[in-house]
This record gives structure tokens, sequence and C-alpha cells, in this order.
């Protein structure tokens, strides 16, 4: 499958969220999740993100998420990796995972 194949089923079942919305809900609580790669991330990221990379948060999620049925949002660079990334965690049986766009 294509990336771009991915990315168009991955927008069939993730909701994505503007970036105003997702800062509201991280204010309420919700957990934000940074998916670039660690080197991306020491520039800077966003305050009180967790920081796990695309390519391994599959086998680390469990250690900062207690939960499948508790709400996550994912950011990375250009919303594509966290779309990526929200549709695999919902492979998992998390059942609310969103993409913060662009």
């Amino acid at each position: 499958m294509s990336t771009f194949d991915a990315l168009s089923l991955a927008r069939q079942t993730v909701v994505e969220l503007d970036v105003a919305e997702a800062f509201a809900r991280q204010q309420r609580g919700m957990v934000l999740v940074d998916v670039r790669e660690e080197i991306e991330r020491q520039s800077g990221m966003p305050s009180g993100a967790i920081g796990l990379a695309r390519s391994s948060i599959e086998l680390s999620i469990g250690r900062h998420v207690e939960s499948a049925q508790e709400p996550i949002m994912l950011i990375c660079a250009s919303g594509q990796r966290s779309l990526l990334a929200a549709r695999d965690l919902q492979n998992m049986g998390y059942q609310s995972v969103q993409s913060v766009q662009g």
C-alpha cells in the first residue's frame, strides 16, 4: 500500500483536529503525544506533550496511557505521521485517538 493510500484510509477513521481545538483539549487534560523523531523534538515540542516517535509508539504508548479508552491526540510536523500513527493505535484497540492537522 502506498503512503497516499494509507493516508486516505486513515482519514476515513481518524478525527483530525485543528491546532486551536487541540490546545483547548490539552488544557482540559487530554494527552498530547508528539510522534516526531527525537532529533526533531530537540528543537522544541509543545509544552506538556509526551515525546514518542512514530517508529516506536506501538511499543511505548502503554507506559504513558493507562487505558485504551483514554483520549489521545497525536501531533507531528505536517499532520501525516500523526494521522498514520493514530490509525496504528486504533488498530491496536485505542478507541479515542485524534490527529492534529498541520
